[in-house]
C-alpha cells in the first residue's frame, strides 16, 4: 500500500503534480482557504465561521487530503497553495 492507494480510498486521484481549480471547490472550502493564508487554530476558525468543530475538522481533513492545507501542529492549519 502506498499514498496513491490511500488517496484512492478517499476518492482522490493521485498524480505527481496536481492542479486545483479553486473556483470548482465548494463554497465552504473556498471560505476556509481564505481564512488560512496564515496559520490559524481550529478554535479561531470555529469562532469566525461558527462551523461545528467535528464538521470543521472533517472539512480541514478533506482539504489536507487534497493537498491544499496542512496541519502545522497543535490543531493549527495553513493554506499551502
Amino acid at each position: 500500500m502506498n499514498a496513491a492507494h490511500v488517496l484512492e480510498e478517499f476518492g482522490i486521484a493521485y498524480t505527481e503534480k496536481r492542479s486545483v481549480n479553486l473556483d470548482a471547490l465548494p463554497e465552504h472550502e473556498r471560505a476556509l482557504l481564505a481564512l488560512l493564508l496564515e496559520p490559524v487554530s481550529v478554535d479561531t476558525i470555529h469562532k469566525k465561521t461558527q462551523i461545528a468543530i467535528p464538521s470543521l475538522i472533517s472539512h480541514l481533513s478533506g482539504l489536507e487530503l487534497k493537498g491544499l492545507v496542512r496541519n502545522v501542529g497543535q490543531d493549527v492549519y495553513q493554506r499551502i497553495i
